[in-house]
């Protein structure tokens, strides 16, 4: 038991730690890079977006597959809710932004 709830801690965790890591790395390299490549740009941007909502929704699997209800749930609320907010982000940003 203690086991299935550390694995979903991880799951969430290292998701997480993947994601902001990434979107760490695009910072880095679009601050200090006057000539940023696009392409690269766009390969640490999209699965850092696609980590930070991903994660819980991975561990809500997880959690589902245990028969933990509450914790489904709560997980599952949590993607939606990182996923409204990563997917506003991200329409804001791209309007906002020069061509």
């Amino acid at each position: 038991m203690l086991m299935r709830c550390v694995l979903v801690i991880a799951v969430l965790a290292g998701g997480w730690a993947a994601g902001v890591l990434l979107l760490a790395a695009l910072l880095r390299y679009s601050m200090f890079n006057c000539s940023a490549n696009k392409l690269l740009s766009l390969l640490l941007y999209l699965p850092g977006m696609a980590l930070l909502p991903g994660a819980p929704a991975v561990a809500a699997g997880l959690a589902s597959g245990y028969g933990w209800t509450a914790a489904t749930w709560t997980l599952s609320l949590l993607a939606a809710a990182i996923t409204v907010v990563v997917g506003t982000w991200m329409v804001l940003s791209a309007i906002k932004s020069p061509a």
